[in-house]
């Protein structure tokens, strides 16, 4: 599960493996694989993920300085 949060970086992702509810900007829907979605900046996003779990592929831009390498 990935709880409501928000960040200034745009998301895109694809659904790889398995299925989850994604709610975006209140909206909820349920995705499966070679689902993809967008999520624009500071916009609120969660993820629910189904009973046998999910595999994404998610880009941000611009990237997020928390997932790069420390100098």
């Amino acid at each position: 599960m990935v709880p409501p949060h928000s960040h200034p970086h745009e998301q895109a992702g694809w659904v790889i493996e398995g299925d989850a509810t994604f709610t975006i900007g209140g909206v909820s829907r349920h995705l499966r694989v070679g689902d993809y979605y967008f999520i624009g900046s500071n916009v609120t996003h969660a993820v629910v993920p189904g009973p046998d779990g999910i595999v994404g592929l998610d880009v941000f831009g611009p990237p997020r300085e928390d997932y790069l390498p420390r100098e």
